[in-house]
């Protein structure tokens, strides 16, 4: 919980900002929407159509870390 509490309150440039997800996916911690805290996020899409949070998961697994633009 001090973790997720630290991270909360990180930011970067002007409004860039963390949040935590699990592999699931499953929002563990969002900053500013709380209201998505423990919702499962498989079935998000981003406005492309894009299953965000799988893609996430998905470059994790395969390469321990990554990024995936949105």
């Amino acid at each position: 919980q001090h973790i997720i509490e630290i991270v909360k309150a990180l930011r970067y440039k002007k409004n860039g900002y963390f949040w935590i997800n699990d592999y699931k996916p499953t929002m563990i911690m969002h900053p500013f929407k709380s209201s998505l805290d423990g919702k499962d996020l498989s079935k998000f899409k981003d406005p492309n159509g894009v299953y965000l949070f799988n893609e996430m998961v998905n470059t994790v697994k395969k390469s321990g870390e990554g990024f995936v633009k949105y």
